[in-house]
């Protein structure tokens, strides 16, 4: 071989690796992984929270919601305590809080997640400043959600929407002597933390913070906050990992 094809071969060789080199790396991406039984002897763990390393029974294994599973799902259901919504109704500042709610939904591979919210107990409040006064004339039946979507934005955090259009909620307010007397549509999206979601366990807290709204209540800026504990009906151990 001569020595200019040696040099030319040996300059594509180097040109070649460095490319390589220097392509970036695919991203990983959240995906669930759900603590499931298989044939005994087969998996890693020995128990249903795939805590437990199988030294003994060896029939549960960490399976992701992808691929070959990319068709299941799994039903969840969930509590909280207090949420809080705060926006305007006309020129008064308020709050809507209640103190007790449920969601019954599943979850699914990337993007097919399904929820409905239903709020209990709930009261409206006028916000003056840094006080805040019970609008006891004004009363709020229960409040349900249209369906909600989720979508995993990492391992430690997710982003709600509507599953259909742009609304999550309609809020009535009733009382004969309720001046804010109205139905109130809520709109927009809503992050939330994940604290723990890569750890493989039974409940899960899901976070909510004001500072992850960006919603709407009657086409006015408005905030969500509250922390839900979440858990498959199953109660088998579960998380969020990058794949």
């Amino acid at each position: 071989m001569s020595r200019t094809k040696f040099v030319m071969l040996s300059l594509v060789v180097v040109f070649g690796v460095t490319a390589m080199a220097s392509a970036p790396a695919l991203a990983a991406s959240p995906v669930y992984e759900v603590c499931t039984k298989v044939t005994a002897g087969t998996g890693e763990w020995d128990d249903h929270t795939c805590s437990t390393n199988g030294a003994n029974k060896k029939e549960w294994e960490d399976e992701p919601l992808s691929g070959s599973n990319g068709a299941q799902t799994y039903a969840i259901v969930g509590t909280s305590q207090i949420s809080i919504l705060a926006g305007s109704i006309g020129a008064v500042k308020v709050e809507i809080e209640c103190t007790k709610d449920r969601i019954d939904g599943y979850i699914a591979p990337q993007g097919r997640d399904s929820v409905i919210v239903k709020y209990e107990e709930c009261a409206l409040f006028e916000v003056v400043g840094s006080e805040r006064k019970s609008l006891g004339a004004c009363t709020i039946p229960n409040i349900t959600t249209n369906k909600i979507k989720s979508k995993l934005l990492s391992a430690s955090e997710v982003e709600f929407a509507p599953e259909s259009g742009t609304v999550f909620a309609e809020i009535k307010i009733e009382g004969a002597a309720c001046a804010l007397k109205s139905t109130q549509k809520v709109e927009g999206t809503q992050n939330c933390a994940l604290p723990e979601s890569e750890k493989q366990l039974i409940t899960h807290e899901t976070d909510c913070k004001t500072t992850g709204s960006k919603l709407e209540l009657g086409k006015k800026t408005a905030t969500y906050s509250g922390k839900v504990h979440i858990k498959l009906v199953n109660e088998w151990g579960w998380r969020v990992k990058l794949r």
